[in-house]
């Protein structure tokens, strides 16, 4: 196969060149990659943390909302908020690194899912085996796959 006339001229193999083959490389070896993904130090704050995460979430607001509960004590393993609890928390406006402030979009539902999570816990198998820990929060409200996976993931490493 032939390439394009334009495309022969593409400098592949030098760093320097902007959007070239060698700059990705170059980019993609200079990151450092974190040795955990976790937000959490618990299971309930990992799997918190990403049941508020996710579609319509973005990152840093996720990250918000997880510091705020957090930070009440509503995702402490002791603790055992309410709907209303966790529905008021994630009501009021979040902190965002760059000074804004915004609102959680999904509060009554994420509350409502957070409450289930924090009382299934108790009975939680709280296994090292990722696949174990995915299917038993398949069970739960707001994890799907991808979801649950995530925590599972994250949790377990």
């Amino acid at each position: 196969m032939r390439l394009p006339s334009e495309c022969r001229h593409v400098p592949w193999l030098r760093p320097e060149d902007l959007g070239s083959a060698a700059f990705w490389i170059y980019q993609t070896a200079r990151l450092r990659h974190p040795k955990s993904h976790r937000l959490g130090t618990t299971l309930l704050e990992e799997a918190a943390a990403c049941l508020l995460g996710g579609h319509g979430v973005t990152g840093p607001v996720t990250v918000a909302a997880f510091a705020h509960l957090k930070d009440l004590g509503l995702l402490s393993e002791v603790a055992s908020p309410s709907v209303d609890e966790f529905c008021a928390a994630l009501r009021m406006p979040l902190d965002l690194p760059d000074g804004r402030k915004v609102r959680y979009r999904f509060a009554a539902q994420r509350a409502d899912r957070l409450a289930v999570l924090t009382a299934a816990l108790r009975h939680a198998p709280c296994s090292a085996d990722g696949p174990v820990l995915r299917d038993w929060l398949l069970g739960l409200p707001g994890f799907g796959p991808k979801t649950a996976s995530w925590a599972a993931r994250n949790y377990t490493g």
